[in-house]
């Protein structure tokens, strides 16, 4: 009996909240609360935004004042990178599962014979 006391109380409490919930009161609330909150939300982005941005500005001037100037070289090509045969790839996973020792069971115990009654 006590085990279902808990679970009475929560149904009951549960009814309760959905129907003041449903009342109009209610749904004025959220939605106050719910456009105080996208609007510090907003706020806070905005804000987020602006130190970031005032950050980026900083560190690039920082660098480019201290760095000298060096004029751009053209860069080399790339060599294209190949991409790796399948029998690389699976000799090497295989190495990988050999190098792991395999875990064994203990042996089973045989059980004891019974006689027939």
């Amino acid at each position: 009996m006590l085990n279902v006391l808990p679970f009475v109380a929560g149904l009951i409490a549960g009814a309760a909240a959905v129907s003041a919930l449903r009342g109009e009161r209610a749904r004025s609330v959220l939605q106050d609360t719910g456009a105080r909150l996208r609007t510090a939300y907003d706020e806070a982005q905005s804000g987020v935004r602006t130190a970031a941005r005032s950050g980026f500005d900083l560190m690039r001037g920082l660098t480019s004042a201290s760095a000298p100037a060096v004029e751009a070289e053209p860069a080399a090509p790339a060599k294209p990178v190949k991409p790796a045969r399948k029998s690389v790839a699976k000799a090497a996973s295989a190495k990988a599962a050999a190098a792991k020792p395999k875990a064994t069971r203990a042996p089973r115990k045989a059980k004891p014979e019974q006689a027939e009654a």
